[in-house]
């Protein structure tokens, strides 16, 4: 969740659907390297923090007590492949080709349906031994899902969606 209407819309349809919601947040950037004005991720996960108070969502395990539960919102530290995958190549793109680059569109391909996929999907990790895997991710994305031999494919949305 990234503490936008999209997201938040997400989780909530999911969750009137019965299906159980684990709230997670990708932090992409270390704020240690900016100030709280250039790097909003504290300002976001508390937002996200709300979103899920108020829909009642929690990232504990069904069976725990509400003394027991953990924060109810996973972070995963994305920073490195954020720094490495999107923002290095951003600045080459600038400074070497003098193209305009898009850290969006590298940080969806690199970032949330690579790295954080692949880490609640596959691994379920994210190096604290603590076990975050899913089976699935939904986020505030137009995007569509297409079965391929009995695996879903992530695939761009439509335009008239």
């Amino acid at each position: 969740m990234s503490g936008g209407v999209d997201s938040t819309v997400a989780a909530h349809l999911l969750q009137s659907q019965g299906l159980r919601v684990r709230p997670v947040f990708m932090r992409n950037w270390d704020p240690r390297d900016e100030d709280a004005a250039h790097c909003p991720s504290a300002a976001e996960l508390a937002a996200v923090r709300r979103a899920c108070s108020h829909l009642d969502i929690t990232n504990a395990p069904p069976t725990s007590t509400a003394a027991a539960a953990h924060d109810a919102v996973a972070v995963v530290d994305l920073a490195r492949e954020y720094w490495t995958d999107v923002f290095e190549p951003c600045l080459r793109d600038l400074q070497e080709g003098g193209r305009t680059p898009n850290p969006d569109v590298a940080c969806n391909r690199h970032v949330k349906f690579g790295a954080f996929a692949d880490r609640l999907l596959r691994r379920g990790d994210d190096g604290d031994g603590e076990d975050r895997r899913c089976d699935w991710i939904a986020m505030g994305h137009y995007a569509r899902v297409e079965w391929v031999d009995g695996t879903p494919r992530l695939m761009k949305g439509r335009l008239d969606q």
